[in-house]
């Protein structure tokens, strides 16, 4: 029985295991039944917790249950082995612990503010600066807070302004660019809880990038007009080289409804009516009652476009005259009675 258990406690101190935690964090372990006590340091230089004797747990931050152990708002004094006992002595579970400073980082420019704070009573708020070096020399820096009050003396510093921001911090409205370096929070015991790491401070506007961007924007600007130019005098060659092209072709009309729409010829000159060319001169009086109309003729030549009407106005020649009547019986002859040119 023994064998077996030594057998078992050295796999569990096989898997042991690192954990990393940050300052002010909870650290949960998970307890094995057997867990008899509960011991901190190589070689068991301090008791934490006993089964049988409640008393070795004085921390108040430590709370032990059947399967778990916690240790709250761990510090970097709280690093180290920590080993699971069972009642026979033997190990049943190691963790090793460390903790790390919490940190921040800052790249501000002129004009922005400085802002930080970490939860730690008044009594123990300790903050520091570390001005930058090519070298971190502890022996520059300089307490900003001590205990939560703020130190008298600063205007000598090359960094000053500061401002007490509770319940453990400060506030810089326009950190000058001897403020950059470090700034820490420490506790009453010296442990880090924040390093704030405050960059370089410049302008808003560096002027050789300002120089750059304009410089690209008026070359950018100057290229676009080029080829635009270019695009608008192509466009007027070609339309120079092209000659004018004038399409003649026939007009149309709207047809009434029902009738098909057909082309309007060109007009011919048609001679004008005077006083002393009348068109009609002293037509003949025809005897209606002899008046013969003859049928159309089957060879009736259609005049083209191109031909040319030629009038004669000395004699009536006719191939038919008919009376200048409203009786006539030719319905798509319109004659009048009272016609008259003069």
């Amino acid at each position: 029985m023994m064998v077996l258990l030594l057998l078992g406690a050295l796999v569990s101190v096989g898997l042991s295991e690192f954990v990393e935690k940050k300052y002010g964090a909870t650290w949960i372990v998970d307890l094995p039944i057997e867990t008899y006590s509960i011991e901190y340091g190589d070689l068991g230089s301090r008791v934490l917790w006993k089964r049988d004797d409640p008393s070795y747990s004085q921390d108040s931050r430590l709370q032990v249950t059947p399967t778990s152990f916690t240790i709250r708002q761990v510090t970097q004094r709280d690093s180290g082995l920590y080993v699971m006992k069972h009642k026979y002595n033997f190990e049943l579970k190691r963790r090793t612990l460390t903790v790390k400073e919490n940190e921040e980082s800052y790249n501000l420019v002129s004009g922005e503010e400085l802002r930080f704070s970490f939860d730690l009573e008044p009594n123990v708020c300790n903050i520091y600066f570390i001005p930058k070096t090519k070298f971190v020399d502890k022996s520059l820096e300089t307490v900003i807070v001590r205990q939560g009050k703020l130190q008298t003396g600063l205007e000598e510093l090359n960094c000053s302004g500061f401002e007490l921001l509770r319940p453990c911090g400060i506030l810089m409205r326009d950190p000058q660019t001897s403020c950059e370096g470090y700034f820490e929070i420490r506790d009453g015991r010296s442990d880090k809880a924040l390093v704030v790491k405050l960059k370089a401070i410049g302008t808003h506007k560096d002027p050789l990038y300002t120089a750059i961007a304009v410089t690209v924007g008026v070359v950018a600007l100057i290229g676009c007009c080029c080829v635009k130019c270019c695009k608008c005098l192509g466009s007027s060659d070609e339309n120079a080289s092209e000659p004018a092209v004038t399409l003649q072709g026939y007009s149309y009309e709207p047809a009434a409804p029902g009738q098909p729409s057909q082309p309007l010829m060109p007009p011919y000159p048609v001679p004008a009516y005077t006083h002393s060319n009348p068109l009609v001169q002293n037509p003949p009086a025809v005897n209606a009652a002899n008046a013969e109309v003859p049928a159309p003729a089957d060879d009736a030549t259609v005049l083209s476009p191109s031909d040319e009407p030629r009038f004669e106005l000395k004699g009536m020649r006719f191939p038919l005259s008919l009376p200048l009547s409203s009786d006539s019986a030719y319905q798509d002859v319109y004659t009048s009675d009272k016609l008259n040119f003069k």
